[in-house]
């Protein structure tokens, strides 16, 4: 069974003899003898028929030239198939499913949708799932991802190594990948925090600590609560905001947020307003030295600092 290709021009038999007699007097002027008898017009004709026949065949697909299509694009197996109709639509959703590892996009999606249900990430079950992936070209040839699961913020080596062996015949010939979880940023932050009349400081304490720590979730935290991002930068104005926000306190008086690289984000004026964080780092709560600093308000006016 063939079918008429959309778009090609048939070419006639007869339109093919008018054209070439049209051109005889221009040619040849001393070729008078235009009728069928003659040797040269029956030369034509010959011609017209076998360019007609050629013409058919090359504006249908047959079978045959599908199946010849479908070997060069999915294989043998793709092209012995009983349905060829069938086998083509598979085959050309095969061909359209990414696949090969290339651009920055192409890793984060293999990663991040592809992997999980790979033969590498089955055996995994939901440890496969991805939260995070950040794709870096650390250097020519050389690519790194940087990941955090779902299930848990610090990826196991089990994990890691299948991610690589599922770009392994994804990748580039010449391209390396290294799969290999944050590196962790720890991020100490002191505040000031002044009470409203009436408030628990030691409730007060425990809410303030678990917005801080919160912050730094990357399923949860961040600025807008949609999760610290990998490479995601540390800023003072949102622990102002979200501490500000908690029911009993009047006002945030002091943010500081430092850690043991002094990679402190400064203004104009000098003001510390965050800590810079590469695009490999993730910042983590530095819990042990955060330090939260409670004032109440006096009966008879004025502040006190609630012990600690």
């Amino acid at each position: 069974m063939s079918h008429e290709l959309p778009g090609v021009p048939e070419l006639r038999y007869a339109d093919l003899v008018d054209a070439a007699k049209a051109k005889i007097p221009a040619l040849a002027p001393e070729w008078t003898d235009h009728g069928p008898a003659d040797a040269g017009v029956a030369l034509i004709e010959l011609l017209a028929w076998v360019t007609e026949i050629l013409g058919y065949r090359a504006t249908r697909q047959t079978d045959a030239m599908t199946r010849a299509f479908l070997e060069l694009l999915g294989g043998a197996e793709a092209a012995s198939a009983d349905d060829v109709h069938t086998a083509l639509q598979q085959t050309l959703e095969e061909l359209w499913t990414r696949y090969r590892a290339a651009s920055p996009d192409d890793f984060v999606h293999l990663a991040m949708d592809e992997f999980p249900t790979s033969p590498e990430g089955r055996p995994l079950k939901g440890q496969a799932a991805l939260h995070q992936v950040v794709c870096l070209n650390t250097s020519p040839g050389r690519v790194k991802l940087v990941i955090v699961p779902k299930d848990r913020i610090w990826a196991g080596n089990g994990l890691l190594r299948a991610i690589e062996r599922f770009f392994e015949p994804r990748r580039l010939l010449t391209t390396r990948v290294e799969v290999s979880q944050p590196r962790k940023i720890y991020v100490p932050v002191q505040v000031e925090v002044y009470l409203d009349d009436g408030a628990v400081p030691a409730a007060m304490r425990q809410r303030i600590y678990a917005v801080i720590d919160n912050y730094f979730s990357p399923y949860t935290g961040g600025g807008d609560g949609g999760g610290l991002r990998i490479g995601g930068e540390v800023y003072v104005s949102d622990f102002y905001r979200l501490i500000d926000s908690i029911d009993g306190v009047d006002f945030v008086a002091k943010v500081n947020v430092t850690d043991d690289n002094n990679r402190k984000l400064v203004n104009d004026r000098g003001e510390i307003t965050g800590l810079a964080i590469r695009a490999h780092e993730l910042a983590v709560h530095g819990y042990k030295r955060t330090e939260i600093r409670l004032f109440e308000p006096l009966s008879g006016g004025g502040w006190e600092e609630v012990p600690q």
